[in-house]
């Protein structure tokens, strides 16, 4: 009999230890109520939507006075950019690789273009919450002469994704895409 009395104590005692919250028992608090051990100032570093909306007002200056060490200066040395035309209901797709590619395919790219107006633009900024890398995308309408005296209405989407590489702002990858309309030399915007 006594046997069983203990046996029932024990898991009285068992049932009763279970029914007491923990937070009673022990001094309990919440993460946002610990004090920090160490204070740290918090300052501002990587992408910011000012510094980016600079770096690309830098870039269109550059491209204006066709000035292409001015660009190449924002790229990353590994750098991908894709750009898709549709012209004449077909698509071509052209990939440039690289700092020396994207020098090369600027130099071409300003020898056919012999003037270019922007007509609208806009865009968008995103940046990640550490602000080491952003993604801007930029809408822009245009309209360019060429070297052969012809005459286009250029609508393109620019996605340009930037990174901070060595705590520089580099541009590592641009998604463009877009369509060429030709215009009669009427045509004004």
């Amino acid at each position: 009999m006594k046997k069983n009395n203990l046996i029932s104590v024990l898991i009285m005692g068992f049932i009763a230890s279970q029914l007491i919250p923990f937070s009673d028992s022990i001094k309990a608090e919440t993460v946002s109520e610990k004090k920090p051990l160490l204070l740290v100032q918090e300052t501002q570093t990587g992408l910011t939507e000012d510094t980016l909306t600079q770096i690309m007002t830098e870039i269109e200056q550059a491209e204006a006075e066709e000035n292409i060490a001015g660009i190449l200066e924002y790229l990353a040395p590994y750098v991908i950019t894709s750009i898709t035309v549709e012209i004449d209901n077909q698509k071509i797709t052209t990939f440039v690789e690289g700092k020396d590619d994207h020098e090369g395919f600027l130099n071409d790219s300003f020898k056919k273009v012999k003037g270019k107006k922007v007509i609208s633009s806009y865009t968008t900024t995103k940046i990640n919450d550490s602000g080491e890398m952003a993604l801007l995308t930029r809408v822009r309408a245009r309209e360019v002469d060429t070297e052969t005296g012809n005459r286009y209405l250029s609508l393109s989407t620019d996605k340009i994704r930037f990174a901070m590489i060595d705590n520089e702002p580099k541009i590592i990858n641009i998604e463009s895409s877009g369509w060429l309309e030709p215009i009669s030399d009427q045509a004004q915007f």
